[in-house]
């Protein structure tokens, strides 16, 4: 283990829950308003049950979905290639989004001919592994190129699980069945073991390193979303800058903690500038 590096013991946790709803221009001026009461009908720890409650009240959701209703980040290939409601969701509209799965599939092709433009790029991919596997049967050619450039070394994956699910929010066994199903995918199609739990979006909970280091993961790379961080043990030196908190270089991770006291290293990158996913800080050779 490198001296220059203070591993310290700490605990991850989540602070908040997001939802999401289109911003009219009339809106503008509300979200900087602090909530009220009345727009927050429970306390924060009795949320995810108040929300599950209502949804569950939704004819559609009884109707068409019963108990099959999860929790999850946007899985942008599928809705592009599935989803046909209207309005139109973000993911479809570009030119954030694409207008079909033919278009995306068209700027995933771009992604991954610019490792044969530029020897020296690296890439990480956070995709859903029912995504991945949607994707390589209709474009089997991106199958393809995704493992020879994994093989080559130029293309890795993070994250591993099923869905993309905002893990905090779904209980012990769901948690442990995200990382099952969703491995057992990537080693079908890439023969790859991934290591690294990292996620655009937020899915910490005090249980998770339990559950990664159960799976054989070596690393968590937090989201650029909030969470709270608890010192428990070990110093840490920081940089503040702007009223954002940064770790001095040597000092990027800690020990995120689980319940049980499992233990499992996490980069730290406190910069809201920086999306903590796609650091390249994370190697084999700095631990």
């Amino acid at each position: 283990m490198k001296s220059r590096i203070n591993i310290l013991n700490a605990i991850l946790s989540l602070i908040a829950i997001f939802g999401y709803s289109p911003l009219k221009s009339q809106d503008i001026n509300w979200v900087n308003k602090p909530l009220t009461k009345r727009e927050i009908p429970v306390a924060p720890d009795k949320m995810t049950h108040y929300l599950w409650q209502q949804i569950k009240k939704d004819p559609f959701t009884k109707e068409h979905l019963g108990w099959k209703l999860a929790f999850i980040q946007h899985p942008m290939y599928l809705l592009i290639d599935e989803d046909r409601g209207e309005p139109a969701v973000g993911e479809r509209i570009p030119p954030w989004g694409a207008a079909n799965a033919e278009d995306y599939a068209g700027r995933v092709r771009r992604n991954l001919n610019s490792l044969n433009e530029l020897p020296g790029l690296k890439l990480n991919f956070d995709w859903s592994a029912v995504e991945l596997q949607s994707i390589s049967q209709k474009f089997p050619d991106i199958r393809d190129d995704m493992k020879k450039q994994f093989l080559k070394g130029s293309l890795d994956f993070v994250n591993g699980t099923y869905s993309q699910p905002h893990l905090q929010v779904l209980s012990s066994e769901s948690n442990w069945r995200q990382f099952e199903y969703g491995l057992e995918i990537y080693r079908d199609l890439f023969a790859k073991k991934v290591v690294v739990y990292g996620a655009q979006e937020t899915g910490l909970n005090q249980q998770l390193p339990q559950i990664l280091k159960k799976f054989g993961y070596k690393y968590i790379l937090p989201p650029d979303f909030p969470y709270v961080i608890e010192f428990v043990d070990g110093k840490i030196e920081l940089l503040s800058l702007g009223g954002s908190f940064q770790t001095i270089s040597g000092n990027e991770f800690v020990n995120a903690t689980g319940l049980d006291g499992s233990v499992i290293p996490s980069l730290q990158m406190w910069n809201r500038n920086k999306m903590a996913f796609t650091t390249t800080t994370v190697r084999k050779s700095s631990i």
